[in-house]
C-alpha cells in the first residue's frame, strides 16, 4: 500500500542556514540540553528548524525517482509502502551529542526516505538500480548494507547515502539524504523495536535497555534472517534454528513480552480534521492516548509552528510527538504503526516464527 508521510514543502527559494550558523546555534542549544522553552536558545531552535525543512525538497524529488524506479521492477502501488519522515528534535540532539565528531551538516538521517517491500529479492533489485545508475546527479556517499552484515542489535535493511546535488537549486547542494530499504517483516521488528523502547522510555540504539531486553530483540531479529535466509547477527551466527526458537520462548515468558506489547495500543483523538496533508501527532504514553491535528497543504507554516510548539510540550512533560503527511491515515497506520503504538505486525510475525 503506498503512502507518502512526513513534510513535503514544495519551496524552492528557502534560504539555508550556513554551516557556521549552524554550528554557533548548536554550541548554544548544547548549554541548556533540553530545554527548549529556554528563550536564550529559541532563535538557535529556529536555525536547527530551517536546516531540519530545508530537506523536504531534495527528500521530494528522491521520492519521485523512487517510484519511477518502482515502475521498473512491476512493483503494484499495493504491493510497497513509501514513507518519509523528518528526524525529531530530541533525536538530533541526542546524536549530537552521543557523537562528538559529528555536525548537524552531515547528519545523514535528518531527513530520511523509507521503502518497505514484500521481499528480500525486491530489496536488492533496488539497492541494484540504485548502486548502478551512473545517470543519477546526487553524489553516493555510502551504502550500509545490515542485511550482510547485520547491527548488533538486530537491525536488518539495506541504507542508502547521498549528498544532495542539482544544477538548477544548488542552494540544496550537499544535504545530506538517507534511502532506506527494508522488507515487511525487517520493518515490524523495527517498528516494534522502537515502540517498546518510546514506552520504556529507553533506547535500543544506545544501549539503554536492560541486557535480556537487547538479547530478546536480537534473537528475535535471528530468527527473522533465518526465515529471509540473510545473515544472522554475529553473536548468534553460530546458533540453531531449535537453539534461537528455545532462547526466545523462554524470554518471551521472561519478560511478558505479549502483554507488555499489546498495552502500548494509544487510542487517538482527531482534531481539526479537514481535507488535510500534514499531520502532527502528540502522544501521552501514561494515559495512552493522542491526538492527530491536521492541516492543508497550504497551511504548512501553521503546520510547521505548531509542531515546534508540540515538541517543546512534549520535552517538558515526556510525550511524544511527530510530523507527518497523508491523504489516508489508514494507509499512515500501516506506514507508521510505532505513533500509535501498534505492535499487531509483529506480532502477528512473531506467532508464525515460534
Amino acid at each position: 500500500m503506498s503512502i507518502i508521510y512526513s513534510m513535503i514543502y514544495m519551496q524552492k527559494d528557502v534560504q539555508l542556514p550556513s554551516n557556521n550558523q549552524i554550528n554557533k546555534a548548536w554550541k548554544k542549544i548544547k548549554k541548556h540540553t533540553w530545554n527548549f522553552s529556554d528563550n536564550q536558545i529559541k532563535e538557535s531552535l529556529e536555525v536547527i528548524n530551517k536546516r531540519r525543512a530545508a530537506h523536504s525538497y531534495p527528500i521530494n524529488t528522491f521520492q519521485a525517482t523512487l517510484r519511477k524506479r518502482l515502475r521498473k521492477l512491476w512493483l503494484k502501488k499495493e504491493d510497497y509502502i513509501i514513507a518519509q519522515r523528518l528526524k525529531r528534535l530530541p533525536s538530533i540532539i541526542w546524536k549530537l551529542q552521543r557523537f562528538d565528531n559529528m555536525a548537524l551538516s552531515t547528519m545523514q538521517d535528518v531527513w530520511w526516505l523509507r521503502v518497505v517491500v514484500p521481499s528480500i529479492s525486491d530489496v536488492f533489485k533496488i539497492k541494484d538500480l540504485y548502486r548502478n545508475d551512473k545517470r543519477f546527479t546526487h553524489k553516493l556517499i555510502d551504502i550500509k548494507d545490515y542485511l550482510f552484515d547485520p547491527k548488533n542489535d538486530g537491525y536488518r535493511g539495506i541504507h542508502i547515502v547521498y549528498s544532495y546535488s542539482h544544477r538548477d537549486w544548488s542552494e540544496y547542494d550537499g544535504l545530506r539524504i538517507e534511502l532506506q530499504i527494508r522488507t515487511r517483516l525487517q520493518h515490524a521488528w523495527a517498528t516494534a523495536v522502537e515502540t517498546v523502547g518510546t514506552f520504556l522510555w529507553q533506547s535500543l540504539k544506545s544501549n539503554q535497555w536492560e541486557k535480556k531486553r537487547l538479547d530478546y530483540f536480537s534473537l528475535v531479529s535471528a530468527k527473522f534472517a533465518n526465515i529471509e535466509w540473510t545473515s544472522l547477527p554475529r553473536q548468534h551466527q553460530w546458533k540453531s534454528n531449535e537453539e534461537i526458537h528455545t532462547q526466545i520462548q523462554d524470554l518471551t515468558h521472561d519478560l511478558q513480552v505479549y502483554d507488555l506489547l499489546k498495552s502500548t495500543q494509544i487510542l487517538m483523538d482527531v482534531v481539526d480534521k479537514k481535507l488535510g496533508f500534514y499531520v502532527v501527532i502528540s502522544s501521552n504514553l501514561y494515559e495512552r492516548e493522542g491526538k492527530m491535528r491536521y492541516f492543508s497543504k497550504k497551511d504548512f507554516d501553521d503546520a510547521q509552528a505548531h509542531y515546534t510548539e508540540e515538541e517543546i510540550r512534549a520535552q517538558q512533560n515526556w510525550n511524544w510527538v511527530v510530523f507527518v503527511s497523508t491523504n489516508d491515515v489508514s494507509n499512515l497506520w500501516k506506514a507508521y504503526p510505532n505513533a500509535f503504538g501498534d505492535t499487531q505486525e509483529f506480532l502477528k510475525y512473531l506467532d508464525v516464527s515460534t
